[in-house]
């Protein structure tokens, strides 16, 4: 029988194509470029007002992208880490458009405990999975995930403030998307895209699973258009991964 296509004599080099994919081509802010463009080609960017909410904007260079692609767009930062707030203030300063919420959220309005890690970009409301990083394969990680602090900080509910119209939801917020969501019930109904950052394993204590926060995004008519893996564990286990969700039942008011 001939190899399909010969692919069999291929082998190898999809292999190299494959590991330069997973390694040295899948840009960080793929996932968001994705999202932009099908929202510019649907043609809703043109016709509501435009709120674009960052929900973990860590650095801001997520706001700097959104601003670049909607420069008129109205952009809600939301990042509690103390630690990072400077030089996401830097990064965004000659942006009138993008607003800073130095707050974390969540599905209660109040204060909760932040779990500050070693490389920053993972710190979260939830606290670190020792058991899952104290296994051989996650190793690697583990230094980088090292709770270096542990501090108080305001959360709210993203419903808390009546944002009219959004036109994207980015959520990264380190296991705590589903509380996120539990929170904006309201806003979720009048936002039309969703692109969250999702993982296969629970890496963080109580933290949801990839499936968990995609029925919650199911229930209030969200339809998955694309996805987008973002780490892969030995260039084999998808292990981190963003989703791009449209509302099906999204009406431009007029």
């Amino acid at each position: 029988m001939k190899n399909l296509l010969g692919i069999r004599n291929r082998d190898p080099w999809m292999k190299i194509i494959l590991y330069l994919k997973d390694v040295y081509f899948t840009p960080p802010f793929e996932h968001l470029y994705r999202a932009a463009k099908f929202a510019k080609r649907s043609g809703i960017s043109k016709n509501t007002k435009s709120i674009i909410i960052d929900a973990g904007s860590y650095d801001g260079l997520s706001c700097l992208f959104f601003s670049s692609q909607f420069p008129n767009a109205s952009i809600k930062a939301f990042e509690p880490n103390p630690e990072i707030l400077e030089l996401i203030n830097k990064n965004i300063t000659k942006k009138p458009n993008i607003e800073l919420f130095p707050v974390a959220l969540s599905n209660v309005t109040g204060e909760s405990t932040f779990h500050i890690t070693q490389n920053q970009v993972s710190s979260s409301l939830l606290q670190v999975d020792a058991e899952f990083y104290a296994k051989k394969e996650n190793e690697t990680m583990s230094t980088q995930l090292k709770v270096t602090q542990e501090i108080k900080v305001p959360t709210k509910r993203l419903d808390d403030y009546n944002f009219e119209e959004v036109l994207l939801l980015k959520m990264d917020t380190q296991g705590n998307e589903l509380n996120l969501i539990n929170g904006a019930q309201e806003t979720l109904k009048k936002t039309y895209m969703v692109v969250t950052e999702m993982a296969g394993s629970a890496s963080y204590e109580g933290s949801c699973h990839y499936f968990e926060t995609d029925e919650a995004l199911r229930k209030l008519g969200f339809e998955a258009v694309d996805w987008i893996v973002a780490y892969r564990r030995a260039g084999i286990i998808a292990l981190e991964f963003d989703m791009i969700y449209v509302n099906s039942n999204f009406k431009v008011s007029n």
